[in-house]
């Protein structure tokens, strides 16, 4: 099953694809998030909710931790690039300070040195996929189900199955081979590019699962 959210607030992004990915996994009961939970959450994630902070890779995974589920982050040790930084220079300062606040020692949890990987998404498990965009930081939630990716992006609401993802995502690439990072995730709804703002994968992801699940691999 597949949620979607919109987000509620610019900088809510992180803490709308958390509600999703936190619903789908959610052992218990199978009911769609709405604004209260990612509100909730966006309190535990953003690294300073009064001001409207993005939120914290680290403090997601520690969020499902203290949840009752399986979290870790990847970041590949490739990143930053200069392809990602001519390309979306504007964008590039928002998202250091997004990914910076996931080694600060107070947020410090569990994390693999790596790109991601297609093994990630074994066992159904749901991946937060930290992106620059035009705007500045921006979060969206992939998941596999047989063959197919499906990604939801929260700022549009919508969740659709992108052109050639395990490319734009990396998943095949070994760690000294890494991705390139100019890519733009293109969208497809049928036949047709999906006309939404171009999102480029910052190689820090959110790696989450049920706690019954094997635990990500190295």
């Amino acid at each position: 099953m597949r949620f979607v959210l919109k987000q509620n607030s610019t900088s809510s992004c992180g803490a709308a694809v958390a509600a999703v990915a936190r619903a789908e996994l959610n052992k218990v009961r199978l009911a769609p998030p709405g604004r209260l939970d990612e509100d909730a959450i966006y309190q535990a994630v953003s690294g300073n909710p009064r001001y409207a902070d993005a939120s914290s890779p680290a403090r997601i995974a520690r969020f499902f931790q203290e949840t009752g589920f399986l979290a870790s982050v990847i970041t590949s040790p490739t990143w930053p690039s200069t392809a990602l930084t001519s390309r979306v220079g504007k964008a590039l300062p928002e998202s250091w300070r997004l990914t910076s606040l996931a080694w600060q020692r107070e947020n410090r949890v569990w994390s693999l040195p790596r790109g991601l990987r297609e093994r990630d998404f074994d066992y159904g498990a749901r991946v937060l996929l930290a992106c620059a965009t035009a705007d500045g930081p921006h979060y969206l939630l992939a998941r596999r189900e047989g063959s197919n990716y499906y990604v939801m992006d929260p700022a549009y609401g919508t969740d659709l199955r992108p052109d050639a993802f395990a490319v734009w995502a990396g998943l095949f690439n070994g760690d000294t081979n890494p991705r390139d990072p100019g890519l733009a995730l293109r969208w497809l709804d049928g036949h047709a590019v999906h006309p939404v703002r171009q999102n480029y994968f910052l190689e820090v992801a959110v790696w989450v699962n049920k706690p019954t699940a094997p635990h990500v691999r190295a």
